[in-house]
Protein backbone atom coordinates (compact mmCIF):
# COMPACT_ATOMS: atom_id res chain seq x y z
CA UNK A 1 0.00 0.00 0.00
CA UNK A 2 0.76 3.37 -0.59
CA UNK A 3 0.78 5.45 2.93
CA UNK A 4 0.59 9.16 2.93
CA UNK A 5 1.58 11.02 6.13
CA UNK A 6 0.28 14.80 7.16
CA UNK A 7 2.58 17.14 7.88
CA UNK A 8 1.44 16.31 11.85
CA UNK A 9 2.46 13.30 12.07
CA UNK A 10 5.96 13.80 9.85
CA UNK A 11 6.54 16.24 12.82
CA UNK A 12 5.69 14.02 15.94
CA UNK A 13 8.09 11.17 14.27
CA UNK A 14 10.94 13.30 13.48
CA UNK A 15 11.30 16.11 16.15
CA UNK A 16 13.70 16.24 19.29
CA UNK A 17 12.08 13.98 21.24
CA UNK A 18 10.79 10.47 22.23
CA UNK A 19 8.58 8.75 19.32
CA UNK A 20 5.49 7.81 20.86
CA UNK A 21 5.04 3.98 21.17
CA UNK A 22 1.84 3.79 18.66
CA UNK A 23 4.17 5.77 15.88
CA UNK A 24 7.04 3.41 16.63
CA UNK A 25 4.46 0.58 16.30
CA UNK A 26 2.88 1.76 13.70
CA UNK A 27 5.54 2.34 11.28
CA UNK A 28 7.69 -1.14 12.06
CA UNK A 29 4.68 -2.09 10.75
CA UNK A 30 4.38 -0.89 7.34
CA UNK A 31 7.39 -1.36 7.42
CA UNK A 32 7.98 -4.71 8.05
CA UNK A 33 4.79 -5.45 5.18
CA UNK A 34 6.35 -3.45 2.71
CA UNK A 35 4.18 -0.69 2.65
CA UNK A 36 5.50 2.57 1.22
CA UNK A 37 5.26 5.89 3.49
CA UNK A 38 5.12 8.87 1.45
CA UNK A 39 5.33 12.65 2.36
CA UNK A 40 2.88 14.98 -0.28
CA UNK A 41 4.62 17.78 -1.99
CA UNK A 42 2.96 20.48 -0.48
CA UNK A 43 3.58 19.20 3.29
CA UNK A 44 7.50 19.94 1.71
CA UNK A 45 6.27 23.50 1.36
CA UNK A 46 4.63 23.65 4.39
CA UNK A 47 8.02 23.12 6.10
CA UNK A 48 9.60 25.23 4.00
CA UNK A 49 7.31 28.26 5.06
CA UNK A 50 8.39 28.00 8.86
CA UNK A 51 9.89 31.06 10.48
CA UNK A 52 12.29 29.54 12.66
CA UNK A 53 15.19 29.54 10.21
CA UNK A 54 16.60 26.23 12.55
CA UNK A 55 14.01 24.54 12.92
CA UNK A 56 13.04 24.76 8.95
CA UNK A 57 16.83 23.90 7.72
CA UNK A 58 16.67 20.96 10.58
CA UNK A 59 12.74 19.74 9.41
CA UNK A 60 13.94 20.25 5.83
CA UNK A 61 16.89 17.22 5.99
CA UNK A 62 14.56 15.09 7.74
CA UNK A 63 11.48 15.35 5.58
CA UNK A 64 14.09 14.53 2.48
CA UNK A 65 14.29 11.07 3.41
CA UNK A 66 10.38 10.26 2.56
CA UNK A 67 9.57 9.36 -0.66
CA UNK A 68 7.71 12.03 -2.28
CA UNK A 69 3.94 11.23 -3.89
CA UNK A 70 4.30 11.87 -7.94
CA UNK A 71 2.29 13.85 -9.60
CA UNK A 72 -0.41 14.31 -7.10
CA UNK A 73 -4.23 15.54 -8.66
CA UNK A 74 -5.34 19.20 -6.43
CA UNK A 75 -8.66 20.18 -5.99
CA UNK A 76 -9.96 23.07 -8.00
CA UNK A 77 -13.35 24.33 -8.51
CA UNK A 78 -14.37 21.75 -11.27
CA UNK A 79 -14.33 18.70 -8.95
CA UNK A 80 -17.78 18.92 -7.79
CA UNK A 81 -18.15 15.99 -6.02
CA UNK A 82 -15.11 17.35 -3.48
CA UNK A 83 -15.99 20.53 -3.57
CA UNK A 84 -19.58 19.78 -2.04
CA UNK A 85 -17.54 18.99 1.17
CA UNK A 86 -14.93 20.71 1.01
CA UNK A 87 -15.20 24.40 -0.02
CA UNK A 88 -12.27 26.51 -1.20
CA UNK A 89 -8.78 27.21 1.48
CA UNK A 90 -8.61 29.97 3.52
CA UNK A 91 -5.07 29.39 4.37
CA UNK A 92 -2.33 27.66 3.07
CA UNK A 93 -2.16 25.33 5.63
CA UNK A 94 -5.91 24.22 4.88
CA UNK A 95 -4.69 23.87 0.66
CA UNK A 96 -2.64 21.46 2.11
CA UNK A 97 -5.17 19.53 4.36
CA UNK A 98 -7.39 19.43 1.35
CA UNK A 99 -4.63 18.23 -1.21
CA UNK A 100 -3.83 15.00 0.55
CA UNK A 101 -7.58 14.51 1.14
CA UNK A 102 -8.18 14.63 -2.44
CA UNK A 103 -5.06 12.58 -3.12
CA UNK A 104 -7.10 9.92 -1.12
CA UNK A 105 -10.22 11.34 -2.40
CA UNK A 106 -8.52 10.84 -6.12
CA UNK A 107 -7.30 7.12 -5.35
CA UNK A 108 -3.90 8.49 -6.20
CA UNK A 109 -3.00 6.80 -2.30
CA UNK A 110 -4.28 3.97 -0.13
CA UNK A 111 -4.52 5.78 2.79
CA UNK A 112 -4.27 9.16 5.04
CA UNK A 113 -2.47 9.17 8.46
CA UNK A 114 -3.29 12.35 10.50
CA UNK A 115 -4.02 13.46 13.44
CA UNK A 116 -5.83 16.50 12.31
CA UNK A 117 -9.46 16.59 13.93
CA UNK A 118 -10.68 18.61 11.35
CA UNK A 119 -9.28 16.47 7.97
CA UNK A 120 -11.29 13.75 9.54
CA UNK A 121 -14.29 15.14 10.14
CA UNK A 122 -14.07 15.79 6.11
CA UNK A 123 -13.17 12.51 5.08
CA UNK A 124 -16.05 11.64 6.69
CA UNK A 125 -18.28 13.99 4.79
CA UNK A 126 -16.48 12.72 1.99
CA UNK A 127 -16.94 8.96 2.88
CA UNK A 128 -13.25 7.97 2.93
CA UNK A 129 -13.20 7.98 6.30
CA UNK A 130 -11.70 4.27 6.50
CA UNK A 131 -8.80 5.37 4.03
CA UNK A 132 -8.00 8.26 6.66
CA UNK A 133 -6.72 6.90 10.09
CA UNK A 134 -5.12 8.07 13.42
CA UNK A 135 -2.08 6.70 14.28
CA UNK A 136 -4.21 4.42 16.59
CA UNK A 137 -6.01 3.81 14.01
CA UNK A 138 -3.61 2.58 11.65
CA UNK A 139 -1.84 0.81 14.11
CA UNK A 140 -4.79 -1.26 15.14
CA UNK A 141 -5.71 -1.96 11.10
CA UNK A 142 -2.19 -3.24 10.51
CA UNK A 143 -2.01 -5.67 13.47
CA UNK A 144 -5.37 -6.91 12.15
CA UNK A 145 -4.01 -7.97 9.13
CA UNK A 146 -3.51 -11.45 7.98
CA UNK A 147 0.53 -12.13 7.52
CA UNK A 148 1.59 -12.22 3.90
CA UNK A 149 2.69 -15.72 3.88
CA UNK A 150 1.08 -18.56 5.78
CA UNK A 151 2.99 -21.91 6.12
CA UNK A 152 1.76 -24.71 4.10
CA UNK A 153 -0.30 -27.42 6.14
CA UNK A 154 1.79 -30.01 6.88
CA UNK A 155 1.13 -33.60 5.85
CA UNK A 156 0.21 -35.98 8.59
CA UNK A 157 2.70 -39.05 9.41
CA UNK A 158 1.20 -42.07 9.09
CA UNK A 159 2.27 -45.52 9.37
CA UNK A 160 2.66 -47.70 6.01
CA UNK A 161 0.93 -50.53 7.53
CA UNK A 162 -2.15 -47.98 7.58
CA UNK A 163 -1.82 -47.26 3.43
CA UNK A 164 -3.40 -49.15 0.68
CA UNK A 165 -0.94 -50.35 -1.46
CA UNK A 166 -3.87 -50.08 -4.25
CA UNK A 167 -4.10 -46.18 -3.80
CA UNK A 168 -3.83 -44.30 -7.10
CA UNK A 169 -0.94 -42.84 -6.00
CA UNK A 170 1.00 -45.97 -6.41
CA UNK A 171 -0.49 -46.82 -9.61
CA UNK A 172 2.76 -46.31 -11.70
CA UNK A 173 4.91 -47.92 -9.21
CA UNK A 174 3.20 -51.11 -8.82
CA UNK A 175 3.11 -50.92 -13.10
CA UNK A 176 6.53 -50.25 -13.63
CA UNK A 177 8.72 -52.61 -10.53
CA UNK A 178 7.64 -55.10 -7.81
CA UNK A 179 6.44 -52.40 -5.53
CA UNK A 180 3.74 -54.56 -4.09
CA UNK A 181 6.70 -56.79 -2.56
CA UNK A 182 8.66 -54.16 -1.10
CA UNK A 183 5.44 -51.99 0.27
CA UNK A 184 4.44 -55.36 2.25
CA UNK A 185 8.24 -55.69 3.51
CA UNK A 186 8.10 -52.44 4.99
CA UNK A 187 4.90 -52.61 6.18
CA UNK A 188 6.12 -52.62 10.09
CA UNK A 189 9.22 -50.61 9.90
CA UNK A 190 8.41 -47.19 8.30
CA UNK A 191 6.26 -44.53 8.17
CA UNK A 192 5.07 -42.19 5.71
Amino acid sequence: MEILIDTNVFIEREGDWTVPEPLQELEKLLKTEGHTILIHPLSKQEIRNYENDERRETDESKIETYAELGFPPYPNPSSAAFRNHVPEADSFNEQVDNALLYTVFEDRTDMLITEDGDMHRKADELGIKENVLSIAEAREQFKEEPAAYEIPPSIPKQHVVDRDVEDPIFASLNEDYDFRSWFESIADERDV
